[in-house]
């Protein structure tokens, strides 16, 4: 987006104030942004998001209003004659340097208007007279405008109100479409919304503080004084563009360095460095980031750079999660089956109660579905109807395959398991439903074989555990295909992992946060010796997670010591560890007076409270991912 006269306009320290000013206006409107981003992102979850058709109709219909917005709103403004180059130098008595540019030393600097080539001049009945507004909506929308916006010595090339119009149409249509079903990103629009703020505030800044600039016959010109010239437009559009993608992204220094390569103008680091820093200051205060929301509407365990409690009164026992499923290293393949409900990514192995290691939700149901497993599965299923063989338990041991022929085994999957009908099968509910319509079908079986005047003992295949049916030796078996006794089971040595890692349970809670945020870690075994006390995911170190862990370590703490039994000495000895009490689960906008209160009451409290995140996700909302986030 580098733009002609851009080395001209030299920096002066005079355009900080008003760069932290820009800086304060674009924070507040980037806080704006992001609580309608957010509402629309809810609204669409819960009315479009669930209907396929709503889905694909959503983007048609927005792309139809922009478009129609953007080609017929210019016919409502009018034409202003474009303002050439050499004669707005010549009315202003700029002399022409032999290069054909003007004299940077000249005191005064003109004003004019693009090449004819770049403006919308179709809409205009008249020769050299163009609509600003249609040059913005139509001749190049994006990058285009972008280029424009950035432009210098253009003050008066797009009036206040065409700005006022263009920005509310793209605030407007930029914060809705985003999260719709289409492929669209929020860099450019958010570039061109600061840079259509800056340039209002550039252009009223001139009209309002620049001095009037005279020609010999005592006539206005358009121009201004030179030592006034950091009040151009342009530079105060490409502040802005910085200013609120920094207020939305929360980027400071890496923001500050793509703003100076985008434009090249390395002069101006300093002014942009400081609206942005500013920015984000006050959108700080106002919300959470953007991006950090729709991960927590996603799911996501984000872990900020601050968990929001003091980590040094925790440890690792005191956080990690309760009801920890383990697998045995050899183990029923109903009780795998069972485990496999629970929705958990990682399960603890161990061997006579002794930890030795890991195994992922995925890699066990790739090992169920291996062909050769599954061969086992049938030979055991014939073997069953002997009755002298039907209660010997046959452990199947992988454990001389290779990994090459692992490994090929689960790329012969990689499909099969982006598919529908896999992670139907293999989900908690997939398996919990599969479940039930085999209980069903086996008594219906047995029902109808005893009407027969045959009954089917419990070795029969369609009684206990069903057959391997369509799947039988292609990898796809479901669940609910395989045995559900104790006629099999199942060595994991294949699939653990040895060396996962772990802490012992009073390895400070400072130390493990920090493991998962430096590491990229998603879960961590938590051991007492060599026994597993529990896990801690993402998830555990969530805010909320950790003032709960709070709450319940103090509560317990105290009752060890004998000096808190009831609940309310309990809340007071966590507030007077530093660690507020656990809000209520409730999170209405009936409490709109209780949070404005507490966030200091009067009119700031009131603003902060409106902008206060709605939306927390709780352990129980979590409860249907896997430990990282990601839908098990």
């Amino acid at each position: 987006f580098e733009v002609e006269y851009a080395g001209d306009t030299a920096l002066n320290v005079a355009c900080i104030i008003p760069a932290a000013a820009l800086g304060i206006l674009t924070g507040l409107l980037a806080a704006v942004f992001t609580k309608g981003n957010l509402a629309v992102v809810r609204w669409r979850r819960a009315t479009i998001k669930p209907h396929r058709f709503r889905r694909i109709l959503e983007p048609l219909v927005v792309i139809l209003i922009f478009a129609f917005l953007g080609f017929t709103l210019p016919y409502a403004t009018q034409c202003v004659p474009t303002v050439n180059r050499f004669t707005s130098m010549a009315e202003a008595n700029v002399t022409l340097m032999p290069d054909g540019g003007e004299d940077d030393d000249a005191p005064v600097q003109s004003w004019h208007t693009e090449n004819g080539t770049h403006l919308a001049t179709y809409l205009c009945t008249k020769h050299g007279e163009y609509n600003p507004l249609a040059t913005l909506t139509v001749k190049g929308v994006g990058k285009g405008s972008i280029r424009r916006l950035f432009s210098r010595r253009t003050v008066d090339e797009f009036p206040l109100p065409s700005l006022f119009v263009f920005f509310a149409l793209y605030f407007t249509f930029a914060g809705y479409i985003s999260g719709a079903a289409i492929s669209s990103g929020m860099v450019i629009p958010m570039i061109v919304i600061g840079a259509t703020v800056g340039r209002i505030y550039g252009v009223s800044l001139v009209h309002l503080f620049a001095d009037p600039v005279h020609n010999a016959n005592g006539a206005t010109v358009k121009g201004y004084v030179a030592d006034q010239a950091w009040m151009d437009p342009g530079v105060f559009a490409l502040i802005g563009a910085g200013a609120f993608f920094g207020g939305v992204s929360r980027m400071t220094m890496s923001l500050s360095v793509i703003m100076v390569e985008l434009s090249g103008e390395l002069h101006y680091l300093l002014p942009i460095m400081v609206a942005i820093i500013t920015s984000k200051g006050v959108a700080d205060a106002l919300c959470e980031p953007l991006y950090h929301q729709l991960m927590a509407l996603d799911f996501v365990p984000y872990l900020a750079h601050d968990a929001g409690v003091d980590l040094e009164l925790l440890t690792a026992g005191d956080v990690c999660s309760e009801g920890t499923v383990c697998l045995r290293k050899r183990d029923r393949v109903a009780d795998v089956i069972d485990a496999l409900q629970t929705g958990h990514h990682i399960f603890p192995v161990v061997d006579g109660g002794r930890f030795v290691g890991t195994a992922t939700r995925e890699d066990v149901q790739i090992l169920l579905a291996l062909p050769r497993f599954q061969a086992h599965v049938v030979q055991q299923q014939q073997r069953q109807r002997d009755p002298q063989q039907r209660r010997e338990t046959r452990v199947v041991d992988l454990s001389s395959m290779r990994y090459d022929d692992w490994l090929q085994h689960k790329m012969s999957l990689f499909f099969v398991q982006g598919s529908s009908a896999w992670h139907a099968n293999w989900s908690p509910e997939g398996i919990a439903r599969r479940e039930r319509d085999r209980i069903a079908a086996a008594a219906n079986s047995a029902g109808n074989g005893a009407e027969n005047g045959s009954i089917n003992g419990p070795g029969s295949p369609t009684s206990s555990y069903g057959t391997l049916g369509a799947g039988e030796g292609d990898g796809t078996a479901s669940p609910t295909d395989l045995p559900r006794d104790d006629s099999i089971a199942i060595d994991l040595d294949v699939v653990l992992n040895r060396s996962p890692w772990t802490v012992t349970e009073e390895a400070n809670g400072s130390m493990v946060f920090g493991m998962f945020r430096t590491l990229g870690l998603r879960h961590i075994v938590v051991l007492r010796g060599d026994r597993v006390v529990g896990i801690i995911s993402r998830k555990d170190l969530l805010p909320h997670s950790l003032r709960e862990a709070t709450r319940k370590a103090t509560t317990r703490r105290n009752r060890e010591r004998g000096g808190g039994n009831g609940d309310e000495n309990d809340e007071r000895a966590g507030l007077e560890g530093g660690v507020a009490p656990v809000e209520g689960a409730s999170d209405d906008d009936d409490s709109s007076d209780d949070e404005v209160a507490a966030m200091g009451g009067g009119f700031f409290g009131a603003v902060k409270a409106f902008f206060a995140p709605r939306y927390r996700v709780t352990n129980d909302e979590m409860g249907d991912f896997s430990d990282d986030g990601s839908v098990a």
